[in-house]
């Protein structure tokens, strides 16, 4: 069994969680804005035209209207960058704390210790970091879509957790499942696959519940009902394969999910290969060691999500950009990982005495430790970087003024304007790379510029945002 009786500190935790959400608001300051950040600027805006521009898009691009009235409001508002980095920071901010309440049963030094393994497998593990959690469209896309679904894991599953363990004294309470419940009506709209695994592992958590229990609280099924409503939304947007219709979509599940697990296969880092298979492992051993639910109902619910998350691409339009929209699977399956973690190191014999001794507490601090220790290092590196890129992208700007001033005295018109490439030097654990070369995506470095054809969509989107005619990549000008 699990120890429910272990005294709670929180405090240094959550000095050490706010710090963790102010380095990633300054880590997404100093990220430039690229591509599809471009793309959701409108001048003038207005709040009122928000309605309009979201029947637009939910009829004629994509259903995701929580995510693309965010988009809208960060990109064309006054202070929409700051609100971004501060809610980016804060995003961050909450997965830790759910994993701390959580894990509330567990050693307070433990718990800290599975805090800094979790900064650190969050900052390794995902093969696209800096584009789904760093790059602004990417983290509005993924991360916030992400988060927002691991709170309503996190209410759902304590809320039947507590039922399965006192059912008689469990009561109701549908005033509070209420703003959980519009909570996951929100969440269910932001991304498709996401959604239609959730729903799915939901379904079957529901189910297990019953078998071993008989019952499901009523306020647990108005948190589902919001949650359906939020996908049906989602999914029966109009034109939600207008998308995947312009960029090849193959109507043929089969090959979908071949697809998909051939490119998961290719893309997943080695650590996220290796944690998946220690969880898998660690979850069915643990079960097989203590027969206790508490111990593996959390981890599985959020495997379960994780593996659904990719049978699900194979079904939607999102496997023309597969890489990225792998996130869900990597963000689940580690937070399935550290909860594992924690609830076998809190795990007790059926005669109460812990399982394992005093001796492993020094280890797991000593690892927890070195990991975050090799994190921060990278996360200096990274900073860097950025705000060396950031930089080089305020000198583009100041170049474009220039030049667009010349030509306007010139001839009285503004021709093509020719911009220099970005570089990136060489970090701790990644490579110098110019953008005359094309964009890096993998990684923690992101970075997606204009190319030297102007019709190409993002040298429109750039040059519609800056209100130039057009603009282009000159890869022979040097670095600035």
């Amino acid at each position: 069994m699990i120890d429910h009786d272990q005294p709670a500190n929180d405090k240094q935790a959550y000095i050490f969680i706010a710090v963790a959400g102010v380095a990633i608001y300054f880590l997404s300051a100093e990220v430039p804005r690229f591509a599809d950040d471009y793309c959701h600027v409108i001048a003038p805006f207005r709040f009122g035209d928000l309605p309009a521009l979201l029947l637009s898009d939910y009829h004629g691009w994509t259903g995701r209207l929580p995510a693309v009235a965010v988009t809208y409001l960060v990109f064309s508002t006054d202070h929409g960058l700051l609100w971004f980095h501060l809610a980016n920071g804060a995003a961050v901010s909450l997965v830790l704390v759910v994993v701390w309440r959580q894990l509330s049963h567990l050693h307070h030094i433990q718990r800290m210790a599975v805090l800094f393994l979790t900064c650190t497998l969050l900052w390794f593990s995902p093969h696209r970091f800096g584009e789904v959690v760093l790059w602004k469209s990417g983290a509005i896309g993924y991360l916030w879509g992400c988060v927002l679904t691991l709170m309503v894991c996190h209410f759902l599953s304590s809320r039947l957790r507590l039922n399965l363990r006192d059912q008689e004294n469990s009561r109701s309470q549908i005033g509070t499942a209420m703003p959980i419940a519009c909570l996951a009506l929100i969440s269910f709209g932001w991304l498709e696959h996401l959604s239609i695994a959730m729903f799915a592992s939901t379904t079957l958590l529901f189910a297990w519940c019953q078998r071993i229990n008989g019952a499901i609280p009523r306020d647990a099924w108005v948190i589902v009902a919001g949650s359906a409503l939020g996908l049906v939304i989602l999914i029966a947007a109009p034109d939600n394969y207008v998308r995947a219709s312009q960029i090849g979509y193959v109507d043929d599940a089969p090959i979908q999910l071949l697809d998909v697990a051939a490119v998961a296969w290719q893309q997943l880092t080695p650590l996220m290969l290796g944690l998946t298979a220690a969880t898998l492992v660690a979850t069915v051993a643990g079960y097989m060691r203590f027969r206790q639910v508490g111990i593996i109902m959390f981890p599985v619910f959020l495997v379960t999500i994780a593996v659904m998350s990719l049978l699900a691409l194979a079904a939607t339009p999102t496997p023309a950009v597969v890489e990225r929209a792998l996130f869900p699977f990597e963000f689940f399956m580690t937070i399935a990982a550290v909860m594992i973690t924690g609830n076998l190191l809190a795990a007790r014999n059926e005669d109460g005495k812990p399982w394992q001794t005093d001796a492993v507490h020094p280890t797991v601090v000593i690892a927890g430790s070195l990991c975050l220790f090799v994190a921060l290092l990278d996360i200096a590196h990274v900073g860097l970087t950025y705000h060396d890129l950031n930089l080089q992208h305020a000198g583009r700007d100041a170049l474009l003024l220039d030049q667009v001033s010349m030509a306007a005295a010139e001839t009285g018109d503004t021709a093509i304007i020719a911009l220099p490439p970005l570089h990136i030097r060489e970090g701790l654990f990644h490579t110098s790379h110019s953008t005359r070369n094309g964009s890096q995506v993998a990684g923690r470095i992101y970075i997606s510029d204009i190319t030297p054809d102007p019709t190409h969509w993002r040298n429109r989107c750039y040059a519609e945002a800056q209100d130039i005619p057009s603009v282009v990549l000159d890869r022979s000008a040097k670095h600035l």
